[in-house]
């Protein structure tokens, strides 16, 4: 890599990301790195006509951290660059939230990044070579996959760019140092109190000590990863996926079943995600449940995966967050004669009103959301309510009577419906169940003398 302003131009246009006139937030913490990366976008402005500014995030750890921001300002002010400045109790917010002080503060960073989405077109960050050959390291200590083994992405969301991970460090330093450029140094980055120091001041010198490329072959080695990665996510992002809400995602059990381990992983992982709960589920934590897909023996099943639920409902496989498997609580609501009601938190509106015989007959048989029984032997109120033990169902023309929870079983329908159908009941007995008819005994027949229309939205 050419370490001079032609290098960084050719870098930029290989990458194909930063366009003419984009709007630039650079995240400057005042070492090194986003020095290189902020002056080098500095020189570049007017030639590829960019807005550029910068965000600064004073952590409150060191005692330095003061002088940082400083330094910062100073620099931008020199440069004729906008910066905003952010201040966070760091140490207070992993304490609160029960996490290391490396997750705290990368949290609160990416926490910035996204509040300027659709205010700048893209920010950069000065993540280098070494900080790429870092992050495998660590995923694989950690245990990984070929995810873990990509590193850091150059581009994450369309929104967050990398240009240095071409660039090693020792020469980002070299050319700040040859032509007196300043920058400030986190003197914690000297202390193995933190695994990604270790990393690098203890366990990479001695694979060097090995292996003098060794870095530029975990470069290569998370490049083919990645190639590997963009043709699983090809593969699996073809598979559609049914939004059910904030916390529900389904997927058809046939679209998914043949597929290798490695692509229903990443189904499974975007599911997770679409509900807010992929971070961190890694292949192993949901291996089983691969497993059971490719098994195929079992149509109804459950896993609980990362807060939250895996399960196969006979065609469907549904992932929902802990709180919506729980499922609905008994609900019973009066619906008057004729009448319409709306069951908010079961998104449902009943309507009923009374028929002529000759509407009845050109009734379309096919409309399961639409029921029509005898008003002969119902009072002037019915009540709507889902399932209980014991429910029975007499279908009209069979034999004797079913009970709800196997007719439930036999119609397939998926479990986490079917405490939302509701039933219709007078005086104690099922009147119709929407969506499955009318009860034999409130069927119309040719002595009825009054009909009653019900239909569900």
């Amino acid at each position: 890599m050419e370490y001079s302003l032609d290098g960084f131009r050719k870098s930029l246009i290989d990458d194909k990301i930063i366009k003419h006139g984009d709007k630039i937030l650079v995240a400057l913490s005042g070492g090194p790195d986003s020095v290189f990366l902020l002056r080098m976008l500095r020189m570049l402005r007017d030639e590829f006509e960019l807005e550029i500014s910068a965000f600064h995030l004073n952590h409150c750890i060191r005692q330095t951290a003061q002088r940082d921001e400083d330094f910062c300002v100073s620099l931008c002010d020199d440069l004729d660059i906008p910066i905003d400045i952010f201040k966070t109790n760091i140490t207070e917010k992993a304490f609160n939230e029960h996490i290391s002080l490396e997750q705290a503060g990368r949290d609160k960073r990416y926490e910035i990044m996204e509040s300027y989405r659709g205010k700048v077109t893209l920010v950069v960050t000065a993540h280098h070579m070494d900080d790429n050959v870092e992050t495998v390291i660590m995923h694989l200590i950690r245990g990984t996959g070929i995810e873990g083994l990509c590193g850091i992405p150059l581009l994450k969301d369309g929104f967050i760019y990398r240009p240095l991970l071409n660039y090693r460090k020792e020469d980002i330093v070299s050319f700040l140092d040859s032509n007196k450029y300043e920058y400030v140094i986190d003197e914690t980055n000297s202390s193995d109190n933190y695994f990604r120091n270790r990393i690098r001041n203890l366990i990479i010198p001695i694979l060097e000590n090995e292996n003098p490329n060794f870095k530029k072959g975990v470069c290569h080695l998370s490049s083919i990863a990645c190639d590997y990665e963009k043709e699983i996510d090809r593969i699996s992002s073809a598979i559609h996926l049914d939004i059910a809400g904030q916390n529900s995602v389904c997927v058809n059990y046939e679209d998914i079943m043949c597929n290798s381990d490695l692509v229903i992983y990443k189904v499974l992982k975007r599911m997770l995600d679409s509900i807010g709960k992929g971070r961190d589920v890694s292949y192993n934590s949901i291996k089983d449940v691969i497993g059971m897909i490719h098994d195929g023996s079992k149509t109804v099943w459950s896993y609980d995966v990362a807060h939250a639920v895996i399960k196969r409902s006979y065609g469907i496989m549904v992932c929902e967050s802990e709180r919506s498997a729980q499922g609905l609580s008994e609900f019973s609501y009066t619906l008057p004669v004729p009448g319409c009601i709306c069951l908010a938190r079961e998104r449902i509106i009943i309507k009923c009103f009374e028929v002529s015989k000759d509407d009845f007959s050109k009734r379309d048989k096919a409309d399961e959301h639409c029921c029509y029984i005898s008003m002969d032997n119902i009072n002037e109120k019915l009540t709507v309510r889902n399932r209980k033990e014991g429910d029975v169902f007499r279908k009209i023309g069979a034999p004797g009577g079913k009970k709800v929870n196997r007719l439930f079983i036999d119609r397939k329908v998926p479990d986490e419906l079917r405490d939302k159908i509701p039933i219709i009941e007078s005086n104690d007995d099922i009147v119709c169940i929407l969506g499955f008819g009318a009860d034999e005994r409130y069927k119309v027949t040719d002595k009825t003398e009054r009909i009653l229309k019900i239909t569900m939205i």
